[in-house]
Order: C-alpha cells, then structure tokens, then sequence
C-alpha cells in the first residue's frame, strides 16, 4: 500500500482509506463481526487511514462504536468529524 505523509506531523499514512458510514446499519443491517471483518481486512490490506464521525450510524455513532470495539495495537490514523467542530477534517 503505498503511504504519504500525513500533513505537518508527517506521518506515514495510506493513500487509500476507508469510510466507515456503512458499518453503521445506513445503508442496510451489518452485524459487529461482519463490521469488524470489514475494518481487520482493510488494515490487513495495509490501510491505515479511517474516516468516521460521530453521525455514522443507526444510532448515531455506530461506526465510531465498532471501529474502537477492535482490541489492536498497531497504528492507525482515525479521522473524525463532529458537526460542531469542522476544524476535525483533516485529511483531503
């Protein structure tokens, strides 16, 4: 997977992500172990870029409880973005 870095502090991050809206039960039901499968499969292809906030989800939030329900050591660089704060969008 080929990486860049990541703005100011240089971090070497994925050139491709994943947007984690559809884990979030909005675009039809996925069960936590499918929703895990998806997230592990993606880091195991070397993705390390996740997108996510607080509104993915049916309930809102969703995305964000199954992305952080991964036990993992490794690192991985989350972006989020609340409604309240549009200073989170860090990544284009």
């Amino acid at each position: 997977m080929l990486r860049k870095q990541f703005g100011k502090l240089g971090w070497p991050v994925s050139v491709v992500g994943l947007g984690t809206w559809n884990i979030g039960n909005q675009w039809g039901e996925i069960d936590d172990t499918t929703a895990w499968a998806t997230i592990r499969a993606a880091y195991e292809a070397g993705m390390t870029l996740f997108d996510t906030a607080e509104s993915y989800g049916i309930p809102n939030g969703l995305s964000e409880k199954r992305f952080w329900g991964i036990k993992s050591s490794h690192l991985a660089l989350y972006i989020t973005e609340t409604w309240h704060n549009s200073s989170a969008r860090l990544a284009k």
